[in-house]
């Protein structure tokens, strides 16, 4: 699940979209921000059971920057 106001993003990781059970014993938000590390992407974690990728960019991101976020972001995705 994918939800924000202006570039302030959450990515919910969940077991089952319908549902919305939170994915949290098999620690997949771990893992996909442990890759983006390596990455050298940095992001922040929250949510009630720590199951949420935080995106928040700088107001200043231009469009290179982000076509480099999501070139980072997906292949950190596809790894796991």
């Amino acid at each position: 699940d994918v939800r924000g106001r202006g570039l302030l993003l959450g990515v919910e990781i969940v077991d089952d979209n319908k549902k919305r059970k939170p994915k949290v014993n098999a620690n997949l938000c771990n893992a996909i921000m442990e890759s983006c590390l390596r990455n050298s992407l940095l992001l922040g974690k929250g949510g009630l059971h720590g199951n949420v990728i935080r995106i928040a960019p700088p107001l200043c991101i231009g469009n290179k920057e982000l076509g480099l976020f999501k070139e980072k972001f997906l292949s950190a995705l596809r790894s796991l």
